[in-house]
């Protein structure tokens, strides 16, 4: 497992080219999940790329909607479900918004009134996936979740 993901860092390069440009070209988006359970936010850290941590999510199939890509996505990612029709769309994160996303990226938000779902990650895309309060979030992360961080809270504000 080692070397693959040696290889992984060395190929990432060319696949965020790869995906830039099959993004730009089908306008395809990686929808991403807030899942939430006991004021804990579940991230990834990919095995593929720069390693930092992120929301869970990905590629959305052509014609597939984005809440079923997000809900698939997750399971595949790290064995969580959650039906597509729970999770509520917070907003869309355009092209470039912050840095490594070519492509729109839908936000959605789920909670889980239980205990966090145990979580079992897909050793070829995910080195390993938490559950962290938002005090204490992992220095090496996606930006991408900050800025979902501040939505909420502007929801928060605005009674949503």
């Amino acid at each position: 497992m080692r070397y693959y993901y040696m290889l992984m860092r060395w190929a990432h390069p060319v696949a965020h080219a790869s995906l830039w440009l099959v993004a730009r070209l089908t306008g395809l988006a990686r929808p991403r999940v807030l899942l939430v359970a006991q004021g804990r936010i579940l991230l990834v850290r990919n095995a593929i790329g720069n390693q930092e941590w992120s929301l869970p999510g990905g590629g959305a199939r052509w014609g597939e909607p984005a809440a079923q890509a997000a809900a698939r996505e997750l399971e595949e990612e790290v064995g969580v479900h959650i039906a597509p029709d729970r999770l509520v769309h917070m907003t869309t994160l355009p092209p470039g918004s912050v840095p490594h996303q070519p492509y729109p990226a839908p936000i959605f938000i789920a909670s889980s009134p239980d205990q966090p779902p145990k979580l079992t990650c897909n050793q070829y895309e995910i080195m390993e996936a938490g559950w962290f309060k938002p005090s204490e979030l992992p220095a090496h992360r996606s930006q991408m979740i900050d800025v979902c961080l501040i939505a909420v809270q502007m929801r928060e504000l605005e009674g949503e």
